[in-house]
């Protein structure tokens, strides 16, 4: 890209003079779709809890299920999830 500047009495400020666009590379999606395919839900999961800085080591599959599915709604707009925390009573 080329900028030419022009003095303020003929309009004024920087315009661009050249303009070369860009091609973006082909990507081979293959492999990282056949890639996905192997990974088992528990993986998905663990995958999941690191991306969120938590460490999946240390918490119950359904404590990982319940962090998961509150995030539901950031990725589906329509998307209604009632919590009933029955706890110990």
């Amino acid at each position: 890209m080329k900028l030419q500047y022009i003095p303020s009495g003929v309009g004024g400020g920087a315009t661009v003079k050249g303009f070369l666009p860009f091609q973006v590379a082909k990507l081979d999606m293959g492999a990282p779709t056949n890639g996905k395919r192997k990974f088992m839900a528990k993986e998905w999961v663990d995958l999941l809890m690191r991306i969120l800085g938590c460490s999946p080591e240390i918490l119950a599959w359904r404590k990982k299920l319940a962090i998961v599915s509150r995030l539901t709604h950031l990725g589906k707009s329509n998307v209604n999830i009632m919590e009933l925390d029955l706890g110990k009573v």
